[in-house]
């Protein structure tokens, strides 16, 4: 049993602590997947609050069938889903008050160009269907598994694969717009290729 089964298993026991421990250990990825979703950062926090709220109230449901991680996942884009929904006022982008991570580095200059890429990638990102957005998010940003996508998105591997496929076609569309440089170029700039998932915290470090 892994750390994670024996927190949720405590959990299940009545064990808060525990639960605030899973809670420390995922905030800020289910933070930085809301903030992709919904590119505000004051909407993300509240959508992140949401997913966890949402995921203790039904973690005597969790049946160790999946990781863990792939089951709140599931729950923080169906929170995202409705909140989207519900929500559906043209807001204002609120960026986070440190993208650091999409540059994997703490140098100025380094910084300064993964927030100009962050910007490209997040316009591009907001003028595709939600489905595709979700997946590729998903997928280059998190690092997620075609299975784990499958099961967020409550959709066969096959389905995955497809949006996948049209989310990428369609960014090279978005990013293409206004500029010279080569779109293949650019999505290899971006980490948008697949088989590389160049903003996910877990590919920086090594996981697949």
């Amino acid at each position: 049993m892994d750390h994670d089964e024996e927190l949720v298993s405590a959990c299940q026991s009545g064990d808060v602590v525990a639960f605030e421990t899973l809670v420390r250990k995922y905030q800020d990825r289910i933070v930085r997947l809301m903030y992709l979703l919904l590119d505000n950062a004051d909407d993300a926090e509240d959508v992140a609050q949401e997913t966890f709220i949402r995921a203790f109230r039904c973690i005597g449901a969790f049946r160790h069938r999946s990781n863990f991680s792939t089951w709140l996942h599931r729950i923080a884009v169906n929170t995202a889903r409705n909140w989207i929904r519900d929500n559906r006022v043209e807001r204002e982008t609120v960026p986070l008050p440190d993208e650091r991570w999409w540059a994997g580095s703490t140098r100025p200059e380094e910084i300064l160009i993964a927030r100009e890429r962050a910007m490209e990638v997040r316009n591009a990102l907001a003028q595709i269907p939600p489905c595709y957005r979700e997946a590729v998010i998903l997928r280059h940003f998190d690092g997620l598994s075609y299975e784990e996508i499958a099961e967020a998105q409550q959709v066969p591997v096959g389905t995955v694969r497809s949006r996948l496929a049209k989310g990428r076609e369609l960014l090279q569309k978005f990013l293409r717009r206004g500029t010279e440089t080569a779109c293949p170029e650019r999505m290899a700039n971006h980490g948008l290729q697949e088989g590389k998932e160049a903003y996910s915290p877990r590919s920086r470090r090594g996981r697949r």
